[in-house]
Protein backbone atom coordinates (compact mmCIF):
# COMPACT_ATOMS: atom_id res chain seq x y z
CA UNK A 1 0.00 0.00 0.00
CA UNK A 2 2.64 2.41 0.95
CA UNK A 3 4.02 1.47 -2.93
CA UNK A 4 0.67 2.21 -4.65
CA UNK A 5 0.15 5.79 -2.21
CA UNK A 6 3.71 6.99 -3.26
CA UNK A 7 2.71 6.35 -7.11
CA UNK A 8 -0.93 7.79 -6.95
CA UNK A 9 0.95 11.01 -5.20
CA UNK A 10 3.58 11.28 -7.67
CA UNK A 11 1.15 11.24 -10.43
CA UNK A 12 -1.16 13.87 -8.83
CA UNK A 13 1.52 16.16 -7.77
CA UNK A 14 2.64 16.22 -11.60
CA UNK A 15 -0.88 16.80 -12.67
CA UNK A 16 -2.03 19.53 -10.02
CA UNK A 17 1.74 21.19 -10.19
CA UNK A 18 1.25 21.89 -13.41
CA UNK A 19 -2.55 23.24 -12.82
CA UNK A 20 -1.25 25.46 -9.98
CA UNK A 21 1.50 26.95 -12.65
CA UNK A 22 -0.51 27.25 -15.48
CA UNK A 23 -3.60 29.13 -13.39
CA UNK A 24 -0.60 31.17 -10.91
CA UNK A 25 1.90 31.78 -13.68
CA UNK A 26 4.41 30.32 -10.98
CA UNK A 27 5.30 26.75 -8.71
CA UNK A 28 5.60 28.89 -5.74
CA UNK A 29 1.66 27.67 -4.13
CA UNK A 30 2.74 24.43 -5.80
CA UNK A 31 5.96 24.05 -3.80
CA UNK A 32 4.27 25.45 -0.43
CA UNK A 33 1.67 22.99 -0.48
CA UNK A 34 4.32 19.96 -1.41
CA UNK A 35 5.87 21.27 1.91
CA UNK A 36 2.82 21.64 4.02
CA UNK A 37 1.77 18.06 2.67
CA UNK A 38 5.37 16.38 3.10
CA UNK A 39 4.94 18.09 7.14
CA UNK A 40 1.81 15.83 7.60
CA UNK A 41 3.20 13.00 6.34
CA UNK A 42 6.09 13.39 8.82
CA UNK A 43 3.60 13.78 11.36
CA UNK A 44 2.02 10.26 10.28
CA UNK A 45 5.04 8.83 10.07
CA UNK A 46 5.98 9.64 13.90
CA UNK A 47 2.70 8.94 15.29
CA UNK A 48 3.64 4.80 13.64
CA UNK A 49 4.50 3.28 16.72
CA UNK A 50 6.34 -0.21 16.63
CA UNK A 51 6.05 -3.54 18.81
CA UNK A 52 9.06 -4.44 20.35
CA UNK A 53 10.49 -7.39 18.54
CA UNK A 54 10.67 -10.89 20.20
CA UNK A 55 12.81 -13.32 19.42
CA UNK A 56 12.03 -16.56 17.74
CA UNK A 57 12.38 -19.29 20.66
CA UNK A 58 15.13 -21.39 19.94
CA UNK A 59 14.92 -24.64 17.00
CA UNK A 60 14.97 -28.01 19.09
CA UNK A 61 15.72 -30.88 16.37
CA UNK A 62 18.48 -32.19 15.01
CA UNK A 63 21.82 -30.69 15.40
CA UNK A 64 23.65 -29.42 12.68
CA UNK A 65 26.49 -31.84 12.58
CA UNK A 66 24.17 -34.76 12.66
CA UNK A 67 24.65 -37.14 10.04
CA UNK A 68 20.45 -37.67 9.75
Amino acid sequence: WIFLSHQVGAALAAILGGWIHDLTGSYSWAFISAAFLAFIAAGFSLAIREEPVTKAPAATGVPVHSKV
